[in-house]
């Protein structure tokens, strides 16, 4: 896998067209986070998030289920109901992450939270990766 390190601070936030809204799965932000203190926690947010741990510890909360989330993990999360993710204060988390939305977004999530272990997070953050422009790279 390459360099993490390189993509340190990128975020992307970029609102999709109507037609991505109305007919596609499509990704409205994106990012690398190496930020000790992360931590979210939500009522609702009209979205879902796809993040994989690089390294560190990520805690998530949902629907009365805790997932300790290490390197080579991940996890595919609706974001409607609360929920809460956050960086463990004894072992900081990095994670590449992807909010995923568009109208067929509820059939991911038929069984619940799906979280995802290595070869998928390998394929996932190089794919991720191939879209972060080489201009923010350090």
């Amino acid at each position: 896998m390459k360099d993490l390190k390189n993509y340190s601070g990128f975020l992307r936030f970029v609102p999709p067209s109507d037609f991505a809204q109305e007919y596609l799965f499509f990704s409205d932000a994106m990012g690398y986070l190496d930020e000790p203190g992360l931590h979210i926690r939500r009522e609702k947010f009209n979205n879902n998030i796809i993040m994989a741990v690089c390294s560190g510890t990520l805690h998530v909360h949902q629907n009365g289920k805790h997932f300790e989330l290490g390197p080579g993990r991940g996890i595919l999360l609706n974001l409607e109901p609360w929920h809460e993710y956050y960086s463990d204060p004894d072992d900081p988390c990095v994670i590449l992450f992807s909010h995923l939305n568009g109208k067929g977004c509820s059939s991911l999530y038929r069984t619940g939270t799906c979280c995802f272990y290595h070869a998928v997070k390998r394929k996932y953050c190089n794919c991720l990766l191939q879209f972060i422009p080489a201009s923010v790279r350090r």
